[in-house]
């Protein structure tokens, strides 16, 4: 299970994360693996820009982003080249 700190995001924020994760798996359900890929990246590329800008809550939602990402990458068995 995933051990995750307790930072309460913003609503805008989880709702993003939500959207694009199924809009990824769509896209991963069309055929369209990478494009699903970098729709999960982009979110994770900018959370991370987030944590960098000193949001609290910030890496708490890397983390998820990232968790995510990793995930798609495990279900449609799409290379993860930000997992290491």
């Amino acid at each position: 299970m995933l051990d995750l700190p307790d930072i309460i995001l913003p609503d805008t924020e989880l709702n993003a994360l939500v959207m694009a994760a199924l809009h990824a798996v769509g896209l991963a359900q069309a055929g369209r693996f990478a494009d699903g890929y970098d729709c999960l990246s982009a979110g994770l590329e900018r959370a991370l820009r987030t944590a960098e800008e000193g949001e609290p809550w910030g890496p708490a939602l890397a983390d998820r982003w990232s968790h995510t990402l990793q995930s798609y990458c495990r279900r449609f068995g799409v290379f993860d080249s930000q997992a290491e």
